[in-house]
């Protein structure tokens, strides 16, 4: 029997500095019922902070939430109460970099898990916001920065981070100052914070996965939400359920327009003519409600959306809903052409009119050559053999199993092979692949560039790192899968930040890390953290100019058992 989550949270907030430089502030003491450590205004010093960070990870409860209400420095750093005077030492207090709170994150994670939710509710972080029906700034709207801040030494923390730090995953949010806006408080409470408890108070808890939550902030265009992870379809504060399936996409519709507005495209390889069931919730269960839709027009980075039901949208419980979530059911793409030994067999897996069989996203047409299949099946004492880079058979009375091989391969030679040119026909970003060595807490690129050098192969063990350049004279957008060919595996190793509210579509607003002449690193330095050993497999790169969610690409083996509840 699953037993209710404790969730231990640290809740930080600062009001009135100790430096009488810095603006002082009246709404970022957040009060709270649960069961919580509270550093606030003079008990959140530099050491009451990076105490209460290192105290949570003995706390015996799994689950951990961390919020944060104070001015943010421009330097990517949370500044406490007694920034910028003397210790004791005579040396000036520094704020705390982001290195520092990575590190102690870190640490939470590996003694109790990665079931971890860092909220931030100040300028130059993940500055989630909430919205009011103003395209201006208020005039008594405060901002929560300090200007300028003292610069961070070196040195900094080295006690913390210098004992290094293991790759983990760990949900949380977080903003780069160069780009994002500032978060203000006003009328007495952080917007973002006012803004998040409205969301939790109007929606149930356990229905609510990361991305949704930030699919119904409304957010204004001067201050953009953002949110990070790997497990931001996981439901909120809960890491014992099934995270949301990646195929729903979200969908918005307005109040009077008979059609939705997929958020995909073109670019995420929306066809015309595609089916889909659409549903009120990322996590539908069998009462959510739901219809069935056609695309009808594709663009780039949306496409329209027609309900099968034109009264579906009209209905009284329908008409004010602005979220929904797509599924594709029938896809109109090219035709996978299937070669089985066993014609009576392949009959039977095509065979989808049973009222419980499971049908084919993709279609699928059987061949009688060979040589001309894209996929070849051999039926051979009581299995069904599979191409011989992949790593499992199947039971030729598993069904549905085998149909669910083939859709996932269907998608996966699909999404593999579809090609998607730069508007111009230019290079927009130089790629490079290079082995990486460790020396001392660093991690760097050495030897020859892999990918155009002849000097030196490819081999299994050390570890290899990628650069990307922007070549282009406008922000980019990189999203890299992995696809593993033997098991079917689409993985996401970067994803740009979900963004929120009006200006989660601009490039202005929405933090890359690929601006005009910027490079990202993919495994050491500034970018994605290494994903560890891996055997032969493909990397596809797809770079947009506006920010989008491409994570509907990626899936799971179908090899692999999924995982229900713990």
């Amino acid at each position: 029997m699953i037993q209710p989550s404790q969730i231990h949270a640290l809740i930080i907030g600062i009001d009135v500095y100790q430096n009488s430089d810095w603006p002082a502030l009246s709404a970022a003491i957040f009060k709270s019922r649960t069961q919580h450590l509270e550093p606030v205004n003079e008990q959140a010093t530099r050491k009451g902070i990076v105490d209460a960070l290192s105290s949570a990870i003995i706390v015996s409860m799994q689950d951990t939430a961390l919020h944060w209400a104070t001015s943010g420095g421009q330097l990517e750093m949370l500044c406490p109460v007694d920034m910028g005077e003397l210790d004791e030492a005579n040396q000036e207090i520094e704020g705390v970099p982001d290195r520092t709170i990575s590190v102690l994150l870190d640490e939470i994670s590996l003694k109790k898990g990665n079931n971890i939710t860092f909220i931030l509710d100040c300028c130059c972080s993940a500055g989630m916001t909430r919205a009011f029906a103003l395209d201006e700034i208020p005039e008594d709207a405060v901002a929560r920065i300090i200007t300028a801040p003292p610069l961070i030494t070196r040195t900094c923390d080295a006690d913390i981070w210098s004992a290094g730090r293991r790759s983990v995953s760990i949900a949380k949010d977080s903003r780069n100052c160069t780009t994002s806006p500032n978060a203000y408080e006003y009328q007495g409470s952080g917007l973002f914070t006012r803004c998040l408890l409205k969301v939790l108070r109007d929606y149930p808890i356990k229905e609510l996965t990361y991305s949704s939550l930030m699919h119904r902030l409304r957010a204004p265009g001067y201050q953009t939400p953002h949110c990070e992870g790997k497990h931001v379809r996981r439901r909120l504060f809960d890491a014992w359920y099934d995270e949301a399936d990646n195929a729903f996409i979200l969908c918005k519709h307005k109040q009077g327009v008979p059609n939705f507005i997929l958020d995909a495209g073109s670019l995420h390889g929306i066809t015309l003519g595609s089916e889909y069931a659409v549903y009120d919730t990322d996590i539908p269960s069998a009462s959510a409600r739901h219809t069935k839709a056609s695309i009808t027009q594709v663009d780039s980075f949306t496409s329209i959306l027609v309900p099968s039901d034109p009264t579906f949208l009209t209905a009284r419980e329908n008409q004010a809903a602005s979220v929904w979530y797509a599924r594709l059911t029938k896809d109109t793409d090219t035709v996978l052409q299937i070669f089985c030994n066993d014609a009576s067999y392949i009959q039977r897996i095509l065979d989808t009119s049973e009222e419980d069989s499971d049908t084919f996203v993709a279609p699928i047409s059987s061949v009688d050559n060979a040589e001309v299949a894209d996929l070849i099946l051999t039926v051979d004492d009581g299995q069904v053999g599979l191409p011989s880079r992949l790593s499992s058979s199947v039971p030729v009375s598993a069904i549905h199993r085998c149909r669910h091989v083939v859709n996932a391969y269907a998608r996966f030679v699909t999404h593999l092979t579809r090609t998607v040119s730069a508007p111009d026909g230019k290079d927009v970003v130089a790629i490079s692949l290079k082995r990486l060595e460790k020396s001392e807490q660093l991690v760097s690129p050495v030897g020859d560039e892999l990918l155009t050098s002849e000097t030196e192969p490819i081999v299994v063990y050390p570890r290899y790192g990628m650069m990307f350049e922007n070549t282009s004279d406008v922000p980019l957008y990189l999203h890299l899968f992995c696809f593993d060919p033997n098991t079917l595996a689409i993985t996401s190793w970067y994803e740009p930040k979900i963004a929120a509210g009006a200006g989660a579509h601009s490039s202005t607003t929405v933090e890359t890390e690929l601006s005009a002449g910027d490079s990202l690193s993919i495994g050491f330095g500034n970018g994605a953290q290494c994903h560890g050993y891996v055997d032969v497999s493909f990397f596809k790169a797809f770079l947009s100019t506006r920010p989008t969610d491409m994570r509907s690409i990626a899936q799971d083996s179908p090899f692999e058992s999924q995982r229900k509840i713990r």
